[in-house]
């Protein structure tokens, strides 16, 4: 399932329900970022371009702020996901009034 949002800067985000990891191809998402190589998994096999990670802050329509503990910055990236597991905390914290 992919569905679109834009992020801070305006740039659109895919709610991905198959990524494992929110990636961001911009550092300006991102509070607390650490610069390291990552390799990942994808269709095409294992792959190095995810650059850093961090903690980062998207905000929703209405005025929501979804705060990702760790996501991946990738600027080679063509687009932004967000990953399901990341909404689905949203849910959780408000359920429980965090």
């Amino acid at each position: 399932m992919n569905v679109g949002t834009n992020t801070n800067d305006g740039d659109i985000c895919l709610i991905d329900s198959a990524t494992t990891y929110t990636i961001f191809k911009s550092n300006k998402l991102f509070s607390c970022l650490l610069m390291r190589e990552v390799n990942v998994s994808v269709i095409s096999g294992i792959t190095n371009i995810i650059e850093g990670s961090g903690r980062a802050i998207v905000l929703l329509p209405r005025g929501t702020r979804l705060h990702i503990k760790n996501a991946f910055y990738s600027p080679m990236s063509s687009r932004n996901l967000l990953s399901f597991k990341d909404i689905c905390l949203i849910e959780t914290n408000n359920e429980k009034k965090i």
